[in-house]
């Protein structure tokens, strides 16, 4: 990798947002924040800054090695199944 963590603060800041969810993230709190491949390296992606983003460790660990479209496409599917269990159920 040929950036530091300053690179990545001067990109983000003291306070960010997840880039998957939206969730505020502080630079003081690396526990609740993770790096991510926006192109998984197991799909061809780099280790290149560009291709990095900083997201909530819950997104981070639901998307695992999978494209952003696709992981956005299965939380779509996964809410719409979850609105129609719910107007089925009482």
């Amino acid at each position: 990798m040929k950036f530091n963590y300053t690179d990545v603060y001067e990109k983000y800041g003291e306070n960010f947002k997840c880039e998957l969810t939206g969730r505020p993230l502080k630079w003081r709190e690396p526990g609740a924040y993770e790096y991510d491949h926006i192109v998984p390296v197991s799909k061809g992606g780099s280790n290149e800054f560009e291709n990095l983003q900083i997201v909530c460790r819950q997104a981070n660990r639901a998307k695992g090695d999978m494209m952003q479209d696709d992981f956005i496409r299965l939380c779509r599917q996964v809410i719409e199944h979850a609105k129609t269990n719910e107007e089925i159920e009482p």
